[in-house]
């Protein structure tokens, strides 16, 4: 068992989950749970393998709104994986996490 949110948040980090910052109102207990069961996606160290600088990013509320419906048009096979990523869509249109997080999944998604 994790005792808190801290200690559950630097066990994610871990193994090599990169998670939005503990600040952001997205990083909960439940939210972390659900990456470890599959009900919410998040991106894994390995899956970083593009990076772009975006110089004038949009505020992170447009910024989420636009990581929503990308996530929301993503089909993988596996359809478990495609709820997980609906699941984590709805939770950054409601609370976008920061741009660079978004920027680094939406690399992911669509390099």
């Amino acid at each position: 068992m994790v005792p808190d949110k801290k200690s559950y948040y630097s066990a994610m980090l871990r193994n090599q989950v990169v998670m939005p910052p503990i600040s952001d109102a997205i990083v909960t207990r439940e939210f972390m749970q659900g990456i470890v069961d599959g009900r919410y996606w998040c991106l894994r160290s390995a899956d970083i393998t593009t990076y772009r600088v975006c110089a004038e990013p949009p505020n992170k509320k447009d910024l989420g709104e636009i990581l929503y419906f990308l996530m929301c048009s993503v089909h993988p096979n596996d359809e478990s994986l495609h709820l997980a990523f609906r699941s984590t869509a709805e939770l950054v249109r409601k609370n976008p996490p920061t741009i660079t997080w978004q920027i680094l999944v939406i690399c992911k998604i669509n390099p």
